[in-house]
């Protein structure tokens, strides 16, 4: 995958100048973030090309894996639509936190297991769909 800036760059800003202004914003409560954080597409704007390189070429699983850290370094949020879909084992969130600064802020649906009434009918709810939801 090619780099889409010749150096990192975001809104004619460099990234560093770019980071310290959201820095200051966040400092007054005003957060600016993306509602994800994996998009391979940011290779070289947000992310470091090279950070995610193997010998065999781009690794998408280290990019996955790490790439939230180096979204901190440049945001201070990130939205989470993932969570709606499931509830996630304790060692999932200390490795997700674990990964950012203690100041760095989430932004979390809370799980449908919790929030649907009743499942819809749809085939990925397998033996729920169509039935009430016990844990709303």
């Amino acid at each position: 995958m090619l780099p889409l800036f010749d150096s990192q760059e975001v809104a004619g800003l460099p990234l560093k100048d770019f980071a310290g202004r959201l820095r200051t914003l966040a400092a007054e409560s005003l957060y600016f973030g993306t509602s994800s954080w994996k998009y391979p597409g940011w290779l070289g704007s947000i992310y470091s090309d090279g950070r995610y390189r193997s010998r065999r070429g781009f690794s998408q699983k280290t990019f996955d894996a790490t790439c939230l850290t180096e979204y901190a370094e440049t945001f201070p949020i990130v939205g989470g639509d993932f969570s709606f879909y499931r509830f996630y084992e304790e060692s999932y969130w200390k490795r997700l936190f674990s990964q950012t600064p203690g100041n760095f802020q989430f932004v979390l649906k809370v799980p449908q297991e919790i929030t649907t009434p009743a499942w819809p009918n749809l085939a990925r709810h397998g033996s729920l769909a169509g039935r009430r939801n016990r844990s709303f």
